[in-house]
């Protein structure tokens, strides 16, 4: 994935795989999040986030409201 990030293609796109996003955060290999947000809460589910191997700070970029209520909103990891 190292290899893939410094190539010469486009933007590499992930949707739906929270084991890939927390192998590649681990990584430190995401460069973007961007995150749909529904007005619902549930308590169920796989969450994004668990089992970082340290704790990750972002800075907000940008938040856009969607049509039907939800939020991208879009995020880059701090530099540290």
């Amino acid at each position: 994935m190292k290899d893939l990030k410094i190539g010469d293609g486009g933007d590499i796109v992930i949707f739906g795989s929270p084991t890939l996003v927390r192998s590649l955060a681990n990584a430190n290999l995401i460069d973007e999040y961007q995150i749909v947000m529904h007005p619902v809460v549930v308590n169920v589910g796989e969450h994004l986030f668990d089992n970082l191997n340290e704790q990750k700070e972002f800075h907000l970029v940008d938040v856009k409201t969607l049509k039907v209520g939800s939020l991208l909103v879009t995020y880059r990891p701090a530099k540290a």
